[in-house]
């Protein structure tokens, strides 16, 4: 059994890690979760792709402006009207945004495949920290995922996935 990988970002998040960057296998990959649309939910598998590690260092810079941006809005210093960075981390954050756009994305192409049990490892809050537990999965069980706007969805993942025991 695969054990615990660290979840190094949270790029989004809705009742846990949608998308961001985490260790497989000790090494860093994006992931991005699959939309079921036969359920109209958030599914519990992921497609990942590896990261460079020169791409991880500017993800990383990036989440550091992030947590000095959660940090100070969480101890009054700043507004939700700054959100996602402090006035004076904005040029770069947003410079970043634009260079990592294209390489955070996972193509639904993407051949990788994976179930992932995310474990919260302090106090409640979607930046962390994190862990997780990855089990590969059939690429071909998720059925034909698409990329609509942001997301990767699809309308025929295998039932059956849901029912297996992962961790």
């Amino acid at each position: 059994m695969p054990g615990p990988e660290q979840v190094l970002t949270v790029e989004y998040y809705w009742d846990g890690p949608k998308t961001g960057v985490a260790t497989f296998k000790g090494e860093p990959h994006v992931y991005e979760c699959v939309f079921d649309d036969r359920l109209d939910e958030w599914s519990w598998f992921y497609l990942l792709k590896p990261m460079d590690p020169g791409t991880l260092q500017l993800v990383m810079e990036k989440w550091q402006i992030w947590l000095r941006w959660e940090e100070a809005h969480h101890t009054g210093q700043t507004t939700i009207s700054t959100h996602p960075a402090l006035p004076a981390d904005r040029p770069r954050f947003m410079e970043l945004k634009g260079i990592l756009n294209s390489k955070l994305e996972v193509s639904a192409s993407s051949e990788f495949a994976a179930h992932a049990e995310f474990v919260r490892l302090g106090p409640p809050g979607a930046s962390g920290p994190w862990s997780v537990v990855w089990s590969i999965v059939d690429r071909a069980s998720l059925g034909h995922v698409t990329r609509v706007g942001s997301f990767l969805r699809s309308p025929d993942i295998d039932p059956d996935l849901y029912q297996r025991r992962y961790v």
